[in-house]
């Protein structure tokens, strides 16, 4: 059995790998001026239902269910989106309740 400080060790390096991803870069990229205006945009939303795989099959669970827009904005060069997921079941398990990604032009 390991003794008990070699245990704390490898508890700190666990919880230090866990929480590097919470300091990682923003998903947005910087910039330090704004952007060309597009030459149109496209905006939608909508709500997702969610499953879980549990006991060997998918069942949906309500807890995980999301409402979500998406952004599309047309350049010269291709299109640049961004979507924003909102998780708001108030028996929602995740870390935070709201999630944003975008996709970078071409």
């Amino acid at each position: 059995m390991k003794s008990l400080p070699a245990l704390k060790k490898i508890s700190f390096v666990s919880l230090v790998i866990i929480f590097a991803g919470c300091f990682s870069k923003p998903s947005m990229p910087l910039i330090e001026s704004f952007s060309p205006p597009p030459e149109f945009s496209v905006m939608y939303g909508g709500e997702g239902r969610a499953y879980r795989y549990s006991g060997g099959k998918w069942t949906e669970d309500p807890s995980i269910n999301y409402e979500f827009t998406v952004l599309k904005r047309k350049y010269e060069d291709g299109w640049e989106s961004v979507k924003t997921i909102h998780r708001r079941h108030p028996d929602y398990e995740g870390y935070d309740q709201y999630a944003s990604c975008r996709t970078l032009r071409n």
